[in-house]
C-alpha cells in the first residue's frame, strides 16, 4: 500500500511529540512492506514560498513543502491555492 503522511513540521529539524511519533509510524509501516513518504512544511527564507524538494531522512522519502509564514489575508493559513497545488504535485508524484 502507498502511505503519504502528512505533518506540519518534521525531523531532523523539529523533534517534538508529533514529529517523533510520525517518524515511528512511518517507519513501522514501511517495515511491514508499505511505500511510506512523509510531506511537510519547512521554513526556508532562502528558497521561495512553496518551492517543493525531496529527499530521504532515515530511509525515509520526504517532500518538503517551503512555507515561509507569508500571508496577506489569515484566510491564507488555511485557504490558500499556491499551498493546495504545492500538495497536489505531490500527490501526483505519489500516484
Amino acid at each position: 500500500m502507498r502511505i503519504l503522511e502528512a505533518i506540519h513540521d518534521f525531523l531532523p529539524d523539529h523533534r517534538a511529540g508529533s514529529e517523533i511519533y510520525t517518524y515511528h509510524l512511518a517507519k513501522a509501516l514501511a517495515a511491514r512492506g508499505h511505500d511510506v513518504r512523509v510531506v511537510f512544511t519547512e521554513k526556508r527564507l532562502d528558497r521561495p514560498q512553496f518551492a517543493l524538494s525531496t529527499g530521504v531522512y532515515d530511509g525515509l522519502p520526504f517532500h518538503e513543502v517551503v512555507y515561509n509564514r507569508h500571508f496577506h489575508d489569515i484566510r491564507d493559513l488555511y485557504d490558500d491555492r499556491r499551498m493546495d497545488a504545492a500538495i497536489g504535485a505531490v500527490l501526483d508524484e505519489v500516484a
